[in-house]
């Protein structure tokens, strides 16, 4: 892995979704660049820098043939693999240096490839909830065998550290790095006209499938406040939605963003995990500047530095009563939420996609010395 001076290293970044819109969305400053995970930093870093959407083209002959084994392993695991992506992609790697998996689902194929001592390129491979669903269920098919493609990577990031420690049992070289977001889109201040609501407008989004909007809707029910939750469809699947609460699906960064801005309390639940789970919303919102209340769960609360009723507030995970409790703190005590929050977006402005990028480069650095 070691190269010249003059050597220009390249590197490849593999995503489960096309990412070229949000690249250009992000030049033109109407989108984040959160999921592109530093990659539009590296080349600041003296890299030539890849990604393609190609994989998800028709063309892609690949994915037709490749599917079913997607399928089957998106529906037996909760995580897909996608071994026709990485196929496809083949060639490119052999001329790049470096491979950076964002996600389980794409680079599970890519150990597989590693292994079989078909690819040769470094793999840095970042893992979002496998280590749990390893440790949840150790003996059942294929988790014991993803047990023995994690030994191949030559490098695991992890965003929590009970997964931190988890995958170092499997792999030496396993980091527990903080998961960046685009600090300066979320900070920056946009005035929106209309009406000023009368009561407490609060505000819970994400889709991630570890999201508690059961809670949520449970805690402020019947409350004198207004409710918005910005989530999927599937997140709501058999919830009773009350008349004080206000459902959108799947807004764009830009939409979402002024929703922050229009309310007075950020809620992230989440349920009772041990993975990493409501990290970005955590970030965007403190960033956003509003006092934020979370679930206290370990990949949280081990990961950013958060000191309760200082930068944000915990509240007990599946527990309905204990949010409100903290709900009810910040609505009596607009004068310290506005000091939370304020303490909150200084926290949040550390975990920057371009720190992301640095902190990453860093690491590749160490290990290939």
């Amino acid at each position: 892995m070691k190269k010249s001076n003059s050597e220009v290293r390249k590197i490849f970044f593999l995503y489960k979704t096309p990412r070229t819109k949000i690249y250009k969305e992000w030049l033109k400053g109407l989108s984040p660049d959160t999921i592109l995970y530093g990659a539009n930093h590296f080349e600041k870093l003296g890299f030539k820098v890849f990604f393609s959407d190609f994989s998800y083209s028709p063309l892609n002959i690949f994915h037709w043939i490749f599917y079913p084994i997607q399928y089957v392993a998106a529906k037996r695991t909760g995580i897909g693999f996608k071994l026709d992506q990485a196929l496809v992609h083949l060639l490119s790697f052999r001329k790049n240096s470096l491979i950076v998996s964002t996600m389980d689902t794409v680079g599970l194929p890519l150990l597989l490839l590693k292994k079989l001592k078909i690819l040769k390129s470094t793999l840095i491979y970042i893992s979002v909830g496998l280590a749990d669903k390893i440790e949840n269920n150790p003996r059942k098919w294929p988790f014991h065998w993803y047990k023995e493609l994690l030994k191949h990577a030559d490098i695991i990031i992890c965003y929590s550290k009970p997964e931190e420690r988890l995958l170092k049992q499997l792999n030496k070289n396993v980091y527990f790095l903080p998961v960046g977001i685009d600090f300066k889109f979320f900070q920056r201040k946009t005035k929106f006209k209309g009406p000023k609501s009368d009561k407490p407008v609060i505000i819970a989004f994400g889709r991630d499938q570890d999201r508690d909007y059961n809670t949520f809707i449970t805690a402020i029910k019947g409350k004198n406040v207004k409710g918005i939750i910005v989530a999927s469809r599937e997140n709501l699947k058999g919830i009773a939605i009350p008349s004080n609460v206000k459902v959108y699906h799947d807004l764009p960064a830009a939409e979402l963003k002024k929703k922050i801005l229009l309310s007075d309390i950020v809620v992230i639940p989440i349920k009772k995990v041990k993975k990493a789970a409501g990290q970005l919303s955590l970030l965007d919102a403190l960033a956003c500047e509003k006092p934020v209340i979370i679930s206290k769960i370990y990949s949280i609360t081990e990961s950013f530095g958060l000191k309760d009723y200082f930068h944000n507030l915990y509240y007990f995970p599946e527990k309905p009563e204990s949010l409100w409790e903290k709900l009810e703190f910040l609505i009596n005590n607009p004068n310290e939420a506005r000091k939370i929050a304020a303490n909150g977006q200084k926290l949040a402005k550390r975990y920057s996609t371009e720190a992301f990028a640095n902190n990453l480069l860093e690491i590749i650095n160490r290990v290939s010395e």
